[in-house]
């Protein structure tokens, strides 16, 4: 009876230890677990670290091709020009209104002229966005005008019924410079 009771002993004992080991292992299992997940998510805060640096140069990426392709240009103390070239998407034609009027402040601009020299095609969406930037203009105290309408272009925005009574136009950037100079003189 007593090595019944011997074996039976030793056989719990075994037991617990066999349980013993497996709970070792399970945190071991845990502990590596553990640094798998840490290292995943360190490795996933270094790439949203970097998906943000890459947002980043993509936004000043995007802000510098805006400066190229909208540029606002101070040609005498407040008046700038903005050349306006190529074709225009709603989204560009958005960046270039928010650039001319940033451009407005930062130059403290009382005559913007928008010249249409480079514009190949004026349709409606065009046309929209050059009264849409004089009018916004206006309300930041500064006289619109508008330069470089060509004999095709003017066509076009009369068919358009475009209303451009309210803003000042003549025929080249000479022409819209010395009547920014003239105007700047009555305003002084």
């Amino acid at each position: 009876m007593r090595n019944q009771a011997l074996k039976e002993a030793l056989e719990a004992r075994q037991q617990l230890e066999a349980q013993l080991r497996r709970v070792e292992q399970l945190i071991a299992d845990k502990d590596q677990l553990n640094r798998d997940l840490e290292a995943s998510l360190a490795a996933v805060r270094a790439q949203e670290e970097q998906i943000r640096h890459e947002q980043h140069e993509q936004q000043q990426l995007r802000q510098t091709i805006l400066e190229l392709s909208a540029p606002v240009l101070p040609v005498l103390e407040k008046v700038v020009v903005m050349p306006l070239v190529g074709s225009f998407s709603a989204e560009r034609a958005e960046e270039m209104v928010t650039a001319l009027l940033n451009g407005i402040e930062r130059h403290r601009a009382r005559v913007v002229v928008l010249d249409v020299t480079g514009v190949q095609v004026i349709d409606t969406a065009v046309a929209h966005v050059i009264v849409e930037a004089a009018g916004a203009s206006r309300l930041l105290g500064t006289t619109p005008v508008l330069v470089g309408i060509g004999p095709e272009i003017a066509q076009t925005l009369v068919g358009l019924g475009v209303d451009l009574r309210t803003i000042e136009t003549k025929a080249d950037l000479k022409a819209g410079v010395e009547y920014a100079m003239q105007l700047l003189e009555k305003l002084r």
